[in-house]
């Protein structure tokens, strides 16, 4: 993409959009619908957000009344399954009067298969085998690359740019503003902010208040 060279003092994106709130399903909710909002704005574009998807990670979810019977506890089953995956120091060899830990763990390939996973057995008390699949779920799910905070809150932007023949900046945050604040009482929890050249625009009026309050003091 490209753009053009504004002039004067660097500001932010066009239209951004601070989405804050503790529970990471509603801001994602939020941020979506925010974005479906802009993409139905004339002149419009480059549509975005901050938010992004990780690699690929399982969900485990023990199931106490099945545990408990099997003479088993979370942290049994954590500390077997991390052992398979992460490996465990089996012993020690010595080369050159270097000590080096020789590490016991399943193979790469095996630890990238879901079945594997199911099929780790565990020694309970009794000593008796115990397949993970029968006490709890696993469930494959994307892992988050990256979780951005703004005062202390998880925060997803959300930013745009706008096509100056067609609209500004102005127009869009003064349509998208109204918005948001329905957003807001639909998903209690969750605040909405503007930022950029809004944020700018706002900050640079203020200062421009105060030096004029200065200047006639």
């Amino acid at each position: 993409n490209f753009s053009r060279v504004k002039q004067g003092p660097p500001v932010g994106k066009a239209v951004e959009l601070k989405v804050r709130g503790d529970d990471l399903n509603r801001l994602v909710a939020v941020s979506e619908k925010l974005q479906d909002k802009l993409a139905s704005m004339e002149g419009v574009k480059d549509i975005d957000d901050n938010y992004r998807m990780g690699k690929e990670e399982y969900q485990i979810e023990i199931l106490e009344e099945r545990a408990l019977p099997a003479l088993l506890t979370v942290r049994d089953i954590a500390q077997h399954i991390r052992t398979a995956f992460e490996g465990q120091i089996a012993s020690y060899v010595r080369i050159d009067e270097e000590r080096i830990p020789i590490r016991v763990r399943f193979e790469e390939n095996a630890r990238n298969y879901l079945e594997t996973l199911r099929e780790i057995k565990i020694p309970n008390r009794q000593n008796n085998l115990i397949p993970l699949r029968s006490i709890a779920t696993i469930e494959p799910s994307e892992g988050i690359n990256a979780i951005f905070h703004y005062d202390f809150r998880r925060n997803i932007a959300v930013t745009a740019d706008v096509d100056e023949s067609l609209t500004t900046s102005k127009v869009v945050n003064n349509a998208l503003l109204p918005y948001a604040k329905t957003l807001e009482k639909e998903f209690p929890g969750v605040s909405v902010s503007p930022g950029g050249e809004w944020e700018d625009t706002n900050e640079s009026l203020a200062s421009l208040q105060e030096a004029f309050i200065v200047a006639l003091g």
